[in-house]
């Protein structure tokens, strides 16, 4: 399962801005939360080698699921 904050939602974009507004002429500081998109997460899971690969959103959060095959 891999989850992160969803840049598709409302409540995750408003995240975002507001977080981007906070920081505009500073480092970004490591703290603050990444943000993603399911297609986004769905290809690093796919590439990853996992299967049956679902996106869920359910904001603030996109989180992704897949099942990893057993070896041969």
């Amino acid at each position: 399962m891999v989850d992160n904050l969803d840049m598709e939602s409302e409540a995750g974009w408003e995240s975002f801005a507001r977080g981007a507004r906070e920081v505009q002429d500073r480092e970004r500081p490591p703290y603050i939360g990444q943000f993603s998109t399911a297609a986004e997460l769905t290809a690093y899971v796919r590439r990853g080698g996992f299967e049956q690969v679902q996106a869920h959103q359910r904001s603030p959060l996109v989180v992704v699921t897949g099942i990893k095959p057993r070896p041969a």
